[in-house]
């Protein structure tokens, strides 16, 4: 079973637009997974929120790390990047499994 963490690299706004200012518009971010045996893998990413709705509007003061993820996770298909994140931790720990040798040439 693997853990998965998020992590905000880079919160970006808008400021202003229709009488609102600071309008979260660009998120980087990363999506780490940990397997229980200690395997990592990571994947970056970044999105745009493009349509802005007043009446969901919330005010900078008030966002934390914990809403701008939620919007994320809202808005990406998270399945599959749990899935790709899963995907490379097989990897990984399919490397494990051989050794390593030095072919002559």
């Amino acid at each position: 079973m693997n853990t998965y963490t998020w992590e905000l690299r880079d919160v970006r706004v808008q400021p202003e637009q229709d009488g609102f200012q600071n309008i979260v518009r660009f998120v980087a971010y990363a999506v780490h997974a940990v397997s229980d045996s200690g395997h990592t893998a990571k994947i970056l990413g970044s999105t745009v929120f493009e349509e802005f709705y007043p009446d969901r509007f919330t005010p900078i003061e008030t966002v934390t790390n914990e809403t701008v993820i939620g919007w994320l996770k809202a808005t990406l298909n998270i399945e599959n990047i749990y899935a790709l994140l899963d995907e490379k931790i097989l990897i990984e720990q399919s490397k494990n499994q051989y050794v390593e040798v030095n072919l002559g040439g």
